[in-house]
């Protein structure tokens, strides 16, 4: 059985659909497209702060992705945050260059070129025998 909405129909596999008990979840209001293809978005919704009275200062909605019906065949389509990936590839970048900074100071990656004794500092005298 199909559920109205306005007036529209929904199909009957969105009876099944519940949202979670805090409402953090929320379905936007289904609309058609040109092609007749049915959209659907989906936000997660919390609230920041507290008032005097208890009420939320702040509300924050962050878009999930669309449910895309077309054609009887249904899709998820996540939403994309690009700054989120980009923030993400810049920190990976500099903890790797931290990792090898951190291991050439440890232990550099060229030769050590010294030997015991040859050193002014270990031998002030080494100079003299070779006149």
């Amino acid at each position: 059985m199909a559920t109205t909405m306005g007036d529209m129909q929904l199909p009957s596999s969105f009876d099944g659909l519940v949202t979670d008990g805090g409402k953090s979840i929320v379905y936007g209001e289904p609309y058609t497209t040109a092609d007749g293809t049915l959209v659907i978005t989906v936000a997660k919704v919390r609230n920041r702060g507290r008032g005097s009275e208890g009420e939320p200062l702040e509300t924050v909605a962050k878009p999930l992705g669309v449910f895309v019906i077309k054609d009887g065949d249904a899709q998820w389509r996540p939403a994309f945050n690009a700054d989120r990936a980009s923030t993400l590839g810049i920190l990976t970048g500099m903890l790797a260059a931290a990792l090898g900074l951190l291991a050439i100071i440890r232990r550099p990656p060229w030769p050590d070129l010294t030997s015991p004794g040859w050193s002014p500092a270990e031998n002030p005298q080494w100079w003299r025998g070779r006149r």
